[in-house]
This record gives C-alpha cells, sequence and structure tokens, in this order.
C-alpha cells in the first residue's frame, strides 16, 4: 500500500507538469510531496515519548550542521562529476536540457526559492519524512534506506541524472535513519540545488 501510493503521488506530480505545463511544477510539488509527507508526520507521531521512528522537527545544532556541509561538499562534487561522466558517455538529449532553468541565477533570491529551496523542503517531506519514514517503522533500516534511494532516484524520470540522483538520496536517506531530523535532510538537499545552480549560471 505505501509503494503503491507513494508511486500515484509521483506520477501525479509528473502528469501535471505534463499537462498543465512545467509553470505547475511548484504546486504540484506542494500539492503531491509536501501536503502529503506534512499529512503523515502530524498524523502518525506517537504521543508521549518519541520513538526512534518519529521525525525530529528540532533545530540541529551548528556543530552537526557544519558536519553535514562539509560531508555535502564531498556528496554533490561525487553526485555532480558522476553526472558529468554520464553525459560524457551518454550525451543528454537536447529536450531535456531545454527542461532545465535557462537563466537561473544563483544570486537571484527568486531562483534560489523556486529551484533550490522549495524542491529541497516539498521532496524531502515526501521522500524522508513519508516514504522512509513509513519504511522505517515496518523494514530494517538497511532495507528502508536502499529503497527510498532507488524511488528518489527513479522518480526524477531522468536516466542521465539518475547516477548523481542515487548518491545524494542515499546519504540523505542514510542521514535521515540515522538522526531523525527532516531539517538536516532539507538543509543537505537545499545545499546540492545551490550548488548545482550556480554551476548552472557559471556554465552559462
Amino acid at each position: 500500500m505505501l509503494h503503491f501510493l507513494a508511486i500515484i503521488l509521483i506520477i501525479l506530480y509528473h502528469l501535471t507538469g505534463q499537462v498543465l505545463g512545467m509553470d505547475y511544477l511548484y504546486v504540484a510539488q506542494i500539492a503531491f510531496f509536501l501536503i502529503p509527507g506534512v499529512v503523515y508526520i502530524i498524523t502518525h507521531r506517537h504521543s508521549g515519548p518519541p520513538k526512534a521512528e518519529d521525525p525530529s522537527l528540532s533545530f540541529p545544532s551548528l556543530k552537526l550542521i557544519f558536519k553535514i556541509l562539509l560531508q555535502m561538499l564531498a556528496v554533490s562534487f561525487i553526485a555532480m562529476s558522476l553526472v558529468t561522466l554520464t553525459d560524457y558517455f551518454f550525451p543528454i538529449p537536447e529536450w531535456i536540457l531545454n527542461m532545465m532553468p535557462q537563466d537561473a541565477s544563483f544570486s537571484n533570491v527568486r531562483d534560489v526559492a523556486f529551484y533550490a529551496l522549495m524542491p529541497a523542503v516539498c521532496e524531502e517531506f515526501f521522500f524522508r519524512g513519508f516514504y522512509l519514514n513509513a519504511l522505517l517503522k515496518k523494514q530494517s533500516a538497511s532495507f528502508a534506506v536502499a529503497t527510498a534511494t532507488i524511488v528518489f532516484g527513479v522518480a526524477h524520470l531522468n536516466p542521465w541524472f539518475l547516477p548523481g540522483l542515487l548518491v545524494l538520496g542515499f546519504y540523505i536517506s542514510r542521514l535521515y535513519a540515522k538522526e531523525q531530523n527532516l531539517w538536516l535532510c532539507i538543509l543537505c538537499h537545499f545545499f546540492n540545488n545551490f550548488v548545482a545552480l550556480w554551476l548552472l549560471g557559471f556554465q552559462q
């Protein structure tokens, strides 16, 4: 049931972009990713003492944030290197490149909000706050992390970015399984998106 529901929501997200246009993907992210994640977390939190599977929304310590960001430098480098390597052997089609933001800039607050922050928040509430969280309640941590990593990568429907997405998804899923802190996951995802946005602007 969990996998079926996750697949349906992912399909609805992509159908929204195909039918209504890419401009509506932000609405779809909120409707099919953010809201289900928030609803799941609220309805499945235990009363009384928190359990290991419960997601923490408390702000992490600055020391932990600094440590995670240092690790994310390596993770983002590996992920983007894999994408570059894949593109070298199997060039990304023009129609895929046209779907990417053409004039986005990391110095533009609106671009950072729409291309880096919003996907990080919505996707993390869905893939970690909802999907991985539900898996951890029923399966071993190793199985849950592996499954969530694959679903996260495949859900983007982009085989050229898949190697990098799997690296990012594995790191964030493993981080969530260990720390149970959703803000850390959002921070990592945002950091990766921001670096990608910066590199995109640099290439342009």
